[in-house]
C-alpha cells in the first residue's frame, strides 16, 4: 500500500505555454482577476509569486483594475475530498490587457490523493509562465 502511495504522488502534471514570439517577462504591470469562489487563498498565492520576481501586481474584480495594466491572470481551480481536502487542478490563464485574448496557459493536474500544498502549485505554475523563454514547459 505504501508502494502505491508513492507511485501515485509522482503522476503530477504541470504544463505551461505561451503564445509564439510572445515572452511574460517583457511586460511589467499584472492584475490578478479576483476569484469569488477562491476560499484557499490561491490569488494571494499567485500575487505573491509575482511580485517576488520583481513585477507591479494588484488584485481584485477588473473593475478595479488599473488602466495601465498591461496583462490580467485569471484562475481556476478543482479540489476533491479524502479524509482531507485536496487540490486536483489548477488552471491559470494569462490575458492581454487591451485585447482579453489569452496569450499564456499554465495548467496542474493531479488525481492522486497525495497532492501538493496550493502555494507551491501556484508558485511552480507562475515561474514557469514567467520564465524569460517563451514556448511549451514541462
Amino acid at each position: 500500500m505504501l508502494l502505491a502511495g508513492v507511485l501515485l504522488a509522482g503522476c503530477s502534471s504541470y504544463k505551461a505555454s505561451v503564445e509564439p514570439g510572445r515572452n511574460l517577462a517583457g511586460y511589467s504591470r499584472v492584475w490578478v482577476k479576483s476569484n469569488m469562489n477562491d476560499n484557499r487563498g490561491l490569488g494571494g498565492f499567485i500575487t505573491s509569486t509575482l511580485a517576488a520576481q520583481g513585477y507591479e501586481v494588484g488584485v481584485g474584480p477588473l473593475t478595479m483594475m488599473p488602466v495601465r495594466t498591461q496583462l490580467i491572470v485569471q484562475y481556476r481551480d478543482s479540489w476533491t475530498w479524502d479524509f482531507k481536502d485536496h487540490m486536483t487542478a489548477l488552471e491559470i490563464t494569462v490575458l492581454d490587457a487591451r485585447t482579453e485574448q489569452q496569450i499564456a496557459r499554465a495548467d496542474y493536474s493531479n488525481p492522486a490523493s497525495m497532492s501538493r500544498h496550493p502555494s507551491e502549485v501556484a508558485e511552480r505554475l507562475v515561474k514557469q509562465l514567467f520564465a524569460p523563454s517563451t514556448g511549451e514547459m514541462k
